[in-house]
């Protein structure tokens, strides 16, 4: 059971309550006191009163009494709030409790004053991403309507265009130059905005990843043969020779620069009586300095025969 006493060696440090902005961690640091004492559960809720004249009465007064003072104390500085949106004092904690839980956003200090300056001084620079200042700028608003109820449609485009003109000079200029600005015209511009950047910026980040030598393959694709540069007398035919002589390397014609195999001095296998201007047998006879018939083992360009007489 809690008593006087040990209530006075710790009412000092009881956690203040300024409103909203600290409503979490004085959550915390509350509880922490009221178990100290071993009377949250008169906070938590609420406990049947024993009937009068029993010791379990006297108890539960004097710890009920415990709880709700440190309640007072903590939030002393928003009671008159607190009176004026709807909370009787009947001494109950567990009811103190409720009505700070239900009215702390209308009985925070200066609360309606920091949503607005937030709002109408703020910066969209603050944030990430544009898509993140859009997502504060409609909980600011939601925050000021729940307090203050609604406003004009112009009045919120305005503070919505002036929370993001230092990041969206153009949105800015463009809505308060050209025409009435409206709500949800500014939200769906900034939101375009924020998907396009969104866009951009994964592109460059894709774009980073591709290997640099793609981009220069168009540099490096060696020349074709027949964008070569050939001499005149190889020039001709050059094509048809290409296409013909394509299906075995035996075949290819040594006059071809773009021929890729070593250089030879006679065609593989080729019958010498199969070739064009050699001489027939009574020409050979008629001819009196005939002496011998020798193959020649090399023949030199654009020599028609292959016999010497």
């Amino acid at each position: 059971m809690a008593d006087s006493n040990n209530y006075c060696t710790v009412s000092s440090i009881i956690p203040k309550l300024k409103g909203e902005s600290n409503w979490s961690s004085w959550i915390v640091l509350m509880g922490a006191t009221l178990r100290a004492h071993k009377v949250k559960k008169y906070v938590d809720s609420d406990v049947a009163e024993p009937a009068e004249g029993t010791p379990a009465h006297t108890s539960w007064e004097a710890d009920r009494d415990v709880a709700y003072n440190l309640l007072i104390f903590s939030c002393d500085t928003l009671i008159d709030g607190l009176l004026n949106a709807g909370w009787q004092d009947d001494g109950n904690p567990y009811t103190l409790m409720k009505a700070l839980e239900k009215y702390i956003s209308k009985v925070s200090e200066n609360a309606v004053g920091a949503l607005v300056d937030e709002f109408a001084k703020g910066n969209a620079h603050d944030h990430r991403t544009l898509h993140d200042a859009l997502k504060r700028a409609r909980y600011l608003r939601a925050c000021i309507t729940s307090v203050c109820g609604e406003n004009s449609d112009h009045f919120w485009a305005i503070l919505l265009l002036n929370y993001f003109k230092v990041r969206l000079p153009d949105t800015y200029r463009h809505y308060i130059n050209n025409k009435k600005p409206a709500w949800s015209d500014v939200v769906e511009t900034i939101y375009t905005l924020a998907q396009a950047k969104e866009h951009k910026t994964g592109l460059a980040l894709h774009c980073k990843t591709v290997p640099t030598t793609l981009t220069t393959s168009s540099s490096t694709t060696p020349v074709k043969n027949e964008d070569r540069e050939v001499s005149s007398p190889c020039k001709k035919d050059h094509t048809a020779a290409n296409s013909s002589t394509a299906a075995h390397p035996e075949l290819v014609s040594h006059d071809n620069p773009s021929a890729t195999g070593p250089e030879r001095c006679l065609p593989a296998r080729r019958n010498p009586l199969m070739v064009e201007d050699v001489p027939s047998h009574d020409e050979l006879v008629s001819r009196r300095g005939l002496k011998r018939i020798q193959l020649l083992p090399h023949l030199t360009k654009g020599q028609g025969g292959v016999f010497e007489y």
